[in-house]
């Protein structure tokens, strides 16, 4: 190992062992000059590499590092990044066995409330993909507006058609969807496609969604890697394939970015929402089915309320005219018949409005009223 003055060891020790932030891109650097730090990278890295082998690709990752820390956007973040986090970093970048060289878009480090997180970019998962041996292409494509796409599945597999539009591409706002196409080895088809408000939902799940990180200014680049995920689940799942394990670690740290509370309330709150969404059209459909049948019935009268009787002279004519009509009909009617036809009627009067107010008053008085009736 490369021989350090005491200054330097000293420094690194506070910024990889007692927690203290990088300050200036050139400090990362020190981790080549401290045993354990550099001893936790050369272990890091997969296969059956000899040492310097390792140690080349150590120095080389560490190189990388400073400069995608001086060229990033949040540089000044990332320097306010605590050693260890950085340190961590860079260990599961080795262990994916990714470069943090931007043009190949393999792996990002983003910061995160002062610590250092690596992001995995979706070229990364489809070199992690193909590694595993099972996979011979792959490619994520995004769909805007104005673009024709088409995607349908039949008894030989999935079939998907589309025609970009140049004019329409690199809006994010423009998006409408984004698929993940391949092919196995032994060339049968592999897709997956999420629609824009999939690809929001994952967006939103994210602990970087609202921050001023990946989704900001790589939201299509994050978009296309959604869907990637999605379809290393058609990978036929073996313990003894080292690229297949090297995925599996690399889901494993870019869950990480997620956070799970976060993703359950939202999960929870599209549920809610589309209970009431469905609510809402339910309701549509009644009142719109409920106007369709009253246009379609022919309108009926309204059948005109009787009166009600304002005063005991009013009861009474009412009583007296209907006990008439009665009486015309039988005239040896008795007031005790008149009694007895109250009761009936009363019983047989759905809605009581000639009855209810027929008190015995009114019934005597009308008996008198009557016998002038019955003889005229």
């Amino acid at each position: 190992m490369t021989t350090a003055p005491l200054a330097i060891v000293t420094r690194a020790t506070d910024i990889f062992h007692k927690g203290g932030p990088i300050v200036t891109v050139p400090n990362v650097d020190l981790i080549l000059h401290d045993e354990l730090c550099e001893s936790m990278l050369l272990r890091a890295w997969p296969g059956n590499l000899d040492p310097d082998r390792r140690r080349h690709k150590t120095s080389q990752l560490v190189g990388q590092s400073q400069i995608h820390i001086a060229e990033s956007r949040a540089c000044a973040e990332l320097l306010r990044c605590t050693g260890p986090s950085v340190l961590d970093s860079l260990v599961a970048c080795a262990t994916l066995d990714l470069s943090l060289v931007k043009a190949l878009g393999e792996a990002y480090l983003v910061p995160f409330k002062n610590v250092c997180t690596l992001m995995i970019g979706y070229k990364g998962f489809i070199k992690l993909i193909v590694n595993t041996g099972f996979v011979t292409h792959i490619e994520s494509v995004l769909v805007y507006q104005g673009e024709m796409f088409k995607f349908w599945r039949d008894e030989k597999g999935p079939h998907w058609n589309h025609e970009p539009d140049i004019t329409q591409q690199g809006d994010p706002e423009k998006v409408l969807a984004c698929y993940a196409a391949g092919y196995t080895r032994d060339g049968k088809p592999m897709f997956e496609v999420m629609n824009i408000d999939e690809l929001e939902h994952v967006r939103r799940t994210s602990k970087m969604a609202d921050a001023a990180g990946p989704y900001q200014s790589w939201r299509t680049e994050m978009y296309r890697k959604a869907p990637i995920r999605r379809l290393q689940k058609w990978l036929p799942k073996t313990g003894d394939n080292l690229g297949f394990q090297i995925l599996t670690k690399a889901l494993e740290v870019d869950n990480q970015m997620f956070d799970l509370e976060r993703t359950r309330k939202f999960d929870e709150g599209s549920q809610q929402f589309r209970l009431e969404q469905q609510e809402r059209k339910d309701k549509d459909f009644d009142e719109r089915m409920e106007a369709a049948e009253k246009a379609a019935t022919p309108a009926v009268e309204p059948k005109p309320e009787p009166a009600k009787s304002e005063s005991l002279a009013s009861q009474i004519k009412l009583v007296a005219a209907t006990w008439k009509a009665k009486i015309n009909k039988d005239p040896l009617a008795t007031e005790a018949d008149f009694a007895a036809w109250v009761q009936v009627t009363a019983s047989t009067d759905a809605d009581m409005t000639m009855t209810k107010n027929w008190t015995p008053e009114i019934v005597s008085r009308c008996m008198d009223a009557l016998k002038g009736t019955s003889n005229a």
